[in-house]
């Protein structure tokens, strides 16, 4: 059962990496 949770691991890490790129990206624009 390692497989399955490892690749939900990293499902969530690359989840949470594009959603913290989504809000320094309009972060951004709103500064501007």
């Amino acid at each position: 059962r390692r497989g399955p949770q490892r690749s939900v691991d990293v499902i969530v890490s690359a989840a949470f990496i594009v959603t913290l790129l989504l809000l320094s990206f309009v972060s951004l624009e709103l500064i501007k």
